[in-house]
């Protein structure tokens, strides 16, 4: 288990196989549930709508691995993601980038449009 953390952004993610995926996913809900009952005793929360996950899959054996399941995380129910946002960038599943290239078109757009009305000198 690996953790990455940023500001209030607190990142879990493990490596796993096909075949040991189950016994990884149930550590990470182990983790995760040991974390949000920290958070309480501290006078923190946990908010699960806010609560990502996404299964990364590399090309080749794309095939091979099934849909990630939902994780349980106390009362929550985390449903797996097709894209999270993760410090300004989009990740998709398969890391191709595609929504963030697009996402990033879309804003460089939308910025540059009201330049076009500007009368040239």
């Amino acid at each position: 288990m690996q953790h990455h953390q940023y500001a209030d952004v607190t990142q879990m993610y493990i490596a796993a196989s096909k075949d040991d995926l189950k016994v990884n996913i149930d550590t990470l809900e182990k983790c995760t549930t040991a974390v949000h009952q920290w958070l309480l005793h501290n006078g923190l929360q946990l908010n699960p709508s806010k609560s990502e996950a996404i299964l990364f899959t590399a090309a080749r054996g794309r095939q091979f691995v099934d849909d990630a399941p939902s994780l349980q995380v106390s009362d929550a129910v985390i449903q797996p993601s097709a894209t999270i946002k993760s410090l300004g960038v989009t990740l998709d599943r398969h890391l191709t980038f595609d929504q963030h290239v697009a996402n990033v078109c879309k804003a460089c757009y939308t910025r540059a449009a009201p330049c076009s009305s500007v009368p040239a000198c």
